[in-house]
């Protein structure tokens, strides 16, 4: 069907997607200007906000991590990943 051009509407597929996409928006004047640190405060606040999900995803996969840890070095993880293997 892919090396072949649609002949029929019965070839046809229908698909959709969406996007969500959210930004800041801050209304105020001479937003450039040397006074006005509304921009200034909004990029800062946003650098924070990522800096805090990043450090939310990295403390979650050290977690994760350290209860595989300490799952293999109990011995409650070895015996399964053994008998999975032997199954295939």
């Amino acid at each position: 069907m892919l090396d072949t051009p649609s002949n029929t509407i019965s070839d046809v597929r229908v698909q959709s997607f969406n996007i969500t996409y959210e930004y800041p928006v801050v209304f105020t004047r001479d937003a450039f200007s040397s006074g006005n640190r509304s921009l200034i405060d909004v990029l800062a606040a946003r650098r924070e906000l990522s800096q805090a999900h990043f450090t939310q995803l990295d403390t979650r996969a050290t977690v994760l991590q350290s209860t595989a840890a300490l799952a293999f070095a109990s011995g409650d993880l070895g015996p399964q990943l053994l008998n999975r293997n032997r199954k295939k």
